[in-house]
């Protein structure tokens, strides 16, 4: 059986030969991020490892802006994982039922006497 580990080890394996033979690799954009220094960046995700790659290496023309909303968004994805009801007519969240969640924050306040 293999481990995470293992697998990980295998990709990054395969990463590593790609560079030394310049194979091409595809992979999935993520994003394109501002680097502390200035530098414009794409990030990549290949077999869930981080590639950062320099925008200019890869010829993309960024002349157009894209403007989004994360609150819009994160309410339609409320509404079609949490409200909406499933074939059956039935809520997919409902009491007793196991659901996954991620905690995206936490804050701690603290009362000083």
């Amino acid at each position: 059986m293999e481990t995470e580990e293992s697998r990980d080890d295998a990709i990054w394996h395969e990463i590593h030969n790609a560079y030394r033979t310049r194979r091409i690799l595809t992979g999935q954009l993520g994003g394109i991020e501002q680097t502390d220094n200035g530098k414009t960046i794409t990030i990549v995700d290949y077999k869930g490892f981080r590639i950062v790659i320099p925008l200019k290496e890869m010829m993309i023309n960024v002349g157009r802006s894209v403007v989004a909303s994360r609150k819009e968004a994160m309410l339609r994805k409320r509404q079609t994982f949490y409200l909406d009801t499933d074939a059956a007519g039935m809520y997919r969240i409902y009491e007793g039922r196991i659901a996954q969640a991620r905690v995206i924050a936490v804050i701690f306040s603290f009362n000083i006497s």
